[in-house]
């Protein structure tokens, strides 16, 4: 049975275990008010993606975000040093026009001519597992895009990656003090919800979990008044860094736009292929 996690040191295993935490009753009851209106006050500049409550991100999630997938897709076009050096000695998916199975998100973005898998025998390296930690909060007055870039991010670099034979893993954190609580020692919070573990693939709610800006401005803040044991009286919090781990490629708070989102990839690419040749 699922229970309420002390929010500054959360940890999820899966998107699936957050949600279900979201669901649970609010631990101060003081923080009820704050915690229902993300499902009920209509705020759709804050939330971005259309999504006015955080049903709409919800249901985003389930269904998946065409026009963020179309921009997802344009930002991977984009991307020139995509020559990564593999690392997978076994049978290895390849993308093609035909082949074993169908990857439905390519079919989704008209990528038809790579939206069939089939395994083929590498010579490298071996494998080897990378850690990729997205930092998914904004201060308020920040554009939604701000988020939806450094999900974007994450997301193609994590993509490119795994194409190459990496075996990723993609966390999602957000973290920071509540701008007013009733508690002096309150500590600040620290949230982190695996969205894909190594050799699991990106799906549609996985994509979209992390693209969506609704994902922390709805779903996250409805979280911390949910589990936090002190009352919040804005149900707010300043932006900080949750929890990294060593060694965590880490998608921070300075991607902000498209070329950021751009020169992020890209250098992270340069970066591992130089420790590759070394």
């Amino acid at each position: 049975m699922s229970q309420h996690q002390d929010p500054w040191k959360a940890e999820y295993g899966s998107i699936q275990d957050f949600l279900t935490a979201i669901r649970l009753p609010v631990r101060n009851l003081k923080n009820q008010e704050n915690y229902d209106r993300y499902f009920t006050e209509r705020d759709s500049d804050f939330y971005g993606a259309g999504c006015n409550t955080a049903n709409d991100v919800l249901r985003l999630m389930n269904d998946g975000w065409p026009e963020g997938r179309d921009r997802l897709n344009e930002l991977r076009s984009q991307i020139t040093n995509i020559e990564l050096i593999p690392r997978d000695r076994r049978r290895k998916p390849t993308r093609s026009n035909i082949g074993d199975t169908l990857d439905i998100n390519a079919v989704y973005s008209g990528r038809f001519d790579i939206a069939w898998r089939v395994a083929k025998r590498q010579t490298t390296q071996g494998p080897q597992r990378i850690d990729i930690c997205a930092n998914m909060i904004a201060v308020w007055y920040d554009h939604s895009d701000v988020l939806f870039w450094r999900g974007a991010a994450a997301i193609t670099l994590a993509d490119l990656l795994e194409q190459a034979g990496y075996m990723v893993r993609l966390v999602v954190n957000f973290g920071g003090e509540p701008s007013i609580i009733d508690n002096e020692n309150y500590k600040a919070i620290s949230c982190r919800i695996t969205i894909k573990d190594h050799g699991m693939p990106l799906d549609i709610t996985s994509t979209s979990s992390v693209i969506l800006p609704g994902f922390f401005r709805a779903l996250g803040l409805a979280w911390a008044n949910n589990h936090s044991p002190h009352y919040l009286t804005s149900g707010v919090m300043r932006v900080g860094t949750g929890k990294v781990e060593p060694d965590e490629i880490l998608a921070s708070h300075t991607i902000r736009d498209h070329g950021a989102a751009l020169a992020f990839v890209n250098d992270t690419i340069a970066k591992l292929n130089a420790q590759a040749a070394a």
